[in-house]
Parts: structure tokens; sequence; C-alpha cells
């Protein structure tokens, strides 16, 4: 799932939003792209009160490519041990899938290039 990142107007980084709310801002004049890769949006307004969840970068280093995700961990999720999906945990409450990336990105290592493909 790709989402776009925030910013206040001190630069201050927010919770990353859905491209949909991103694109409604910008069309409102609420917002202007501050960088185009990745897509980061800066708040015409400041957020000084604003609570940012925090996020966790994993990288899967690849023969070919690397992968990068960044992980919001602040949603509780029950089942937090290992298990398969669909199993049951002892109150017979199923286990939840790991939590999904908030960003990905995949960049192809070809000797001294590099490509992203960018969600």
């Amino acid at each position: 799932m790709c989402k776009v990142f925030v910013l206040d107007t001190n630069k201050r980084q927010l919770d990353p939003i859905h491209p949909a709310q991103a694109r409604q801002l910008l069309r409102n004049k609420k917002a202007a792209i501050f960088r185009r890769f990745p897509l980061t949006i800066i708040l015409k307004e400041s957020k000084p009160d604003a609570v940012v969840s925090p996020l966790r970068l994993k990288i899967d280093p690849g023969a070919k490519t690397t992968g990068f995700a960044l992980i919001n961990d602040s949603t509780k999720r029950q089942g937090a041990g290992g298990g398969e999906r669909g199993e049951t945990t002892p109150d017979s409450s199923p286990l939840l899938p790991a939590p999904l990336p908030l960003l990905q990105l995949d960049i192809k290592n070809q000797g001294d290039q590099a490509s992203a493909n960018y969600c």
C-alpha cells in the first residue's frame, strides 16, 4: 500500500496519508508538493499538536533487488508470536497477519546503475 509523506510548515514529519487524501489537500490549496520522489507534500498551516506514530524501516537485501519497506507498528495486533495465518491462540482468537508496509521501494542492482521502482 502506497502512502504520501507529509510535512507541516515547520518541516516536521507527520504521519503518511493515502494518495487520495493528498490529492484532495493539493486540490484545495491546503498543501504543496515538497518533493516528487518519494512524493512528499508540505502543509500550508502548522500542526504543532499532531501526534506522530513511530515507523520502522525494513530492508530486504536480495540478489538482484534491494527492497525497502516502512512499517507502522502503532496498531495493536493480537498474536504477535510465531504461527501460521489462520491458526488460533489458546483463547480461540485467530492470529492476524503481519502489518502491511506503508511504502515499498525496490532498487535493482545492475552494476554501476541503480533504478528504483516506487510503489
